[in-house]
């Protein structure tokens, strides 16, 4: 018999989501990448899509596919979801300009689909990197993911507060541009006050350039 998810359930998995997502994101300014988007794909599926990190590669992929599971393991349960009730997001929306939903291409619609069912999942990645040029050093396969997973985690709590404001917009939203993600970067004061209870942080790049 299958289990109808509650309305509670609902939330918390999206919450989930939200946070997976936003580890990507910040995971992949904290690297150097370009700032991208991300997006909750509403399909049935229950699943995401960060549209960023496309430039790195080796073990910065490595962090930046540990950066989701982390984020939602670490943060999700620190902070309770925000209510998702249009006085909220109109709140949101005056205070940090979030832009409409992206609209994601045919292509990165079908190519989410396809890696969705083929099982090219975040751990699958970061397990086929461990992996790669160790084949016959077994013994070093769960450190190497050990180490990845200690620098997404390391890099996420040093922008915790970006992390929770990114996550926020995801849940209430549905998605974050580039450009929302650009805006939050340059008031980092703002967005971490969005939450009182967030705590404080630098942007990445401004933790890059101190």
């Amino acid at each position: 018999m299958t289990h109808e998810p509650t309305p509670d359930e609902t939330r918390h998995w999206r919450w989930l989501l939200a946070y997976h997502e936003a580890g990507h994101v910040v995971a992949n300014l904290a690297l150097g990448g370009e700032p991208g988007g991300a997006v909750l794909i509403d399909d049935g599926a229950g699943g995401g899509l960060a549209l960023c990190g496309y430039n790195l590669r080796g073990a910065q992929d490595a962090i930046l596919r540990a950066a989701g599971p982390v984020a939602a393991e670490v943060f999700a349960d620190n902070f309770p979801p925000p209510e998702k009730s249009e006085a909220v997001c109109a709140a949101d929306v005056a205070a940090f300009g979030i832009s409409p939903e992206p609209a994601l291409s045919q292509t990165e619609i079908a190519k989410w689909r396809q890696d969705h069912a083929r099982g090219t999942s975040d751990a699958r990645c970061l397990a086929e990197w461990a992996i790669e040029g160790r084949e016959n050093e077994p013994a070093t396969w769960a450190g190497r993911v050990a180490w990845a997973q200690w620098q997404a985690r390391s890099l996420l709590f040093e922008n915790a507060a970006l992390v929770l404001a990114i996550a926020r917009r995801l849940f209430l939203a549905g998605s974050v541009s580039r450009f929302d993600v650009m805006l939050l970067i340059s008031a980092p004061a703002q967005s971490a006050s969005a939450d009182p209870a967030a705590p404080a942080a630098q942007s990445p790049r401004e933790r890059q350039r101190s």
